[in-house]
C-alpha cells in the first residue's frame, strides 16, 4: 500500500484474510483500499466482515461513511462518522470527511468545526489539504481573512499542489 501498488496490496490482503479470517486490520485495509478505489459494494462487504469481528471498530466506521457519501446517502454518512468519532475521537479521517460530507451538505460552519479538528490531529503531510478545504469552507461563510490565512499556511506546507496555487493567484 506505501508503495502504491494497490492492485497488489488488495491481492496480498485477500490472502491475508484467506489464511487468518479473524484479522480485523486486513478487513479495515482492504475496505479502505476498495472505498478509494471507487469499488463501494466490495468495501462495505469488507466493513461487514469486520463488523462480525469487532463492530464498536472506529476505522470500520470511517470507511462506511466514505462508502455511504459515495453512494450519496448523506445522513447514513453522517451517522457512520458519529459512529465513529464516538468509538474514537481523536480519529483525524473521520472529523476529516465528516467535515467535507457537511461542506457538501451545505453546512459551511460543520465544515469548519469538523475540519478545524482535523487539522489539530493531522500530521504535517495531511494538514495542506485539510487547511486548503478549510479555506473553501470560510470563504463560503464569507471569512476572506481567514480562508487567507488558511491558503498561505497551506501553501507553505506544500507550494507545489496546484489547487492551492490557483487560490492564491500563483
Amino acid at each position: 500500500m506505501a508503495l502504491g501498488e494497490q492492485d497488489a496490496a488488495l491481492a496480498d490482503l485477500g490472502r491475508v484474510i484467506e489464511l487468518d479470517p479473524g484479522y480485523l486490520d486486513a478487513y479495515i485495509n482492504r475496505a479502505g483500499l476498495w472505498a478509494m478505489a471507487g469499488r463501494p459494494a466490495e468495501a462495505r462487504a469488507d466493513v461487514t466482515a469486520g463488523f462480525a469481528i469487532d463492530p464498536r471498530n472506529a476505522h470500520l466506521w470511517s470507511v462506511l461513511g466514505q462508502v455511504e457519501t459515495a453512494e450519496g446517502n448523506h445522513e447514513e454518512a453522517e451517522r457512520a462518522f458519529g459512529e465513529a468519532l464516538r468509538a474514537d475521537p481523536g480519529l483525524g479521517t473521520a472529523w476529516a470527511n465528516r467535515g467535507i460530507l457537511r461542506f457538501e451538505a451545505g453546512d459551511a460552519a460543520g465544515a469548519v468545526a469538523d475540519l478545524s479538528r482535523a487539522i489539530e490531529l493531522a500530521d504535517a503531510e495531511e494538514r495542506a489539504g485539510l487547511l486548503f478545504n478549510r479555506a473553501t469552507a470560510l470563504r463560503a461563510l464569507g471569512r476572506e481573512q481567514e480562508a487567507a490565512a488558511d491558503l498561505r499556511l497551506a501553501f507553505d506546507l506544500d507550494p507545489e499542489d496546484p489547487d492551492i496555487r490557483e487560490a492564491l493567484g500563483r
